[in-house]
């Protein structure tokens, strides 16, 4: 058995600057087990002759308590960056499980990235703690017997039912797709699979990949760093398919980044959509994101015919509504007003930074499951009190992940005004002034 020396480490460059985690921590390092084709690592370290599939590295469990024990309380390491954590051999050599107890007893977050249904079994379970444990379980094809043609490890069929487990355990789980092949992937297999979380990340192609995973890479016509990627038109068709998800993008294209940081990952910053952390800038029932949302703005320039009409169009809303809003003009409250007495689900989107506790006023909609409080900004940015340009920000956040759009009246120049100029969406206007 050869130690694993360099097991842990801070990723930099292109793909360090886009991670909102860019900390990891291998267990087992220079090989995995699973001996993905499409392996990004696996690509970098065979030519090297550092890859080893049958025979990995291990991680001396002494040496990972001396990191683990510097590290900050709070902070979040990834554990399964370069190789997988939960590989075969973690069933002999048990550093992932030893490695959990420290990192909780060190009060440090873990973001676990695997293919193995290993981390759902009863042992593991037991020793994770849900306000630390984060876990992707990666899904590459729904097809068991077309998923060995290209890799080693669990039954994707497997996989599902340890994500449905820990789902049902109330632990932060997402479903990853990764690489989103969609030729591999049967689409209602996904739907049904009882997580509403799902974390996408494309397929990346060099030379060593073409050699080694048989595809057709004829759309794969976007070159950065180093790599073939889908163009990004391409991509957005894609993930247009999975509509019955919460779905964030990790992206390594600077165009593609953006643009999901845009208009579709729930927290700009990051891809992850991590529950539980200093990141996540949420309160109540994320579940509430998934589903067509109304966007429902209102200048604040107001009178009582708007008003009316305003809160008209709120008591019309249906108790499966979901209606999106900063809540901030007079009548976005009076909106909101209406929506608290009924049942309509609702996503309250701040232009600061994110409450120290749930106001009173809204906690019942909360515990009720049926209300989710966002900030979409840094949690130390300096946002205590709302801003002309923070409000805008939060306007434009919010109209780009609605499927709908209803404005009560837009003051003509006014910053609403300006906004749906540049909208391509369609939307309907309540109050029209000439």
């Amino acid at each position: 058995m050869r130690e694993f020396k360099s097991f842990y480490k801070t990723v930099e460059g292109n793909e360090g600057e886009k991670c909102h985690y860019p900390t990891r921590l291998d267990t087992y390092g220079c090989g995995c087990q699973h001996d993905c084709k499409y392996c990004y690592a696996k690509s970098l370290l065979e030519f090297r002759d550092l890859w080893n599939p049958n025979d990995p590295s291990v991680a001396d469990i002494k040496k990972i308590e001396n990191k683990v024990k510097s590290l900050t309380r709070g902070s979040i390491v990834r554990l399964g960056g370069m190789t997988d954590c939960f590989q075969p051999c973690e069933n002999i050599h048990k550093v992932t499980y030893k490695t959990i107890q420290l990192l909780n007893r060190y009060g440090i977050h873990y973001l676990i990235v695997t293919k193995s249904d290993l981390v759902a079994s009863d042992e593991y379970v037991a020793i994770m703690d849900k306000n630390l444990a984060h876990i992707q379980i990666t899904i590459t094809s729904t097809n068991d017997q077309m998923a060995l043609e290209y890799e080693r490890a669990t039954p994707s069929s497997r996989r599902i039912r340890a994500i449905e487990k820990l789902e049902s355990l109330g632990f932060d789980v997402q479903m990853r797709l990764s690489p989103f092949i969609p030729d591999y992937v049967d689409l209602a297999i996904i739907d049904n699979v009882k997580c509403k979380r799902v974390i996408v990340e494309f397929l990346r192609v060099n030379a060593f990949i073409k050699r080694t995973f048989n595809l057709d890479y004829s759309l794969y016509t976007h070159k950065e760093g180093g790599y073939y990627h889908l163009p990004l038109e391409t991509k957005k068709g894609l993930i247009g398919q999975l509509y019955t998800k919460e779905i964030s993008v990790c992206e390594d294209c600077s165009l593609a980044y953006e643009y999901w940081q845009t208009h579709l990952n729930t927290l700009p910053d990051d891809c992850c959509n991590l529950m539980f952390s200093p990141s996540s800038k949420m309160i109540g029932n994320r579940n509430v994101l998934v589903g067509n949302k109304t966007a429902f703005l209102c200048s604040s320039t107001t009178d009582s015919s708007i008003l009316q009409a305003c809160q008209n169009w709120a008591e019309s809303r249906s108790d499966e509504d979901i209606v999106i809003s900063g809540f901030q003009s007079k009548a976005e409250l009076s909106v909101l007003d209406v929506l608290l007495s009924k049942k309509t689900k609702i996503i309250m989107v701040l232009a600061k930074r994110m409450f120290e506790k749930c106001p009173q006023k809204y906690k019942k909609a909360v515990e009720e499951g049926r209300m989710l409080i966002i900030s979409p900004f840094n949690a130390y940015a300096n946002l205590d009190l709302v801003t002309k340009e923070a409000a805008q920000q939060r306007n434009e956040y919010l109209l780009n992940r609605a499927n709908k759009i209803v404005i009560g009246y837009a003051s003509a120049g006014g910053m609403l005004d300006n906004i749906l100029k540049k909208q391509s969406k369609t939307y309907q206007v309540l109050v029209r002034r000439t």
